[in-house]
């Protein structure tokens, strides 16, 4: 797989912009433009799958998730982070 992350650009005078935690590009919060939609797609959809099971924990969402195999690189990402972090 191709590494996606881009270097490192020095700032004279300034500070570095934020970077992503999850891939080091730059970022307004803590994720990439790219990482914060896969986290608002996992969010919106987390719904859907909890219909479609009947009832579904959160935890165990983004563990399925982060599993399938049809499930974006970012998002895979994003849902490991969210699980390392509750």
């Amino acid at each position: 797989m191709e590494d996606m992350r881009q270097p490192r650009v020095s700032f004279e005078g300034g500070e570095e912009p934020m970077k992503c935690k999850l891939c080091e590009r730059q970022a307004e919060n803590d994720l990439c433009e790219y990482h914060l939609d896969a986290k608002v797609e996992l969010e919106t959809a987390y719904h859907y799958w909890a219909e479609a099971y009947g009832s579904l924990e959160w935890n165990e969402y983004l563990r399925r998730v982060s599993k399938n195999s049809e499930t974006g690189v970012w998002a895979v990402e994003v849902a490991r982070m969210m699980l390392g972090s509750r």
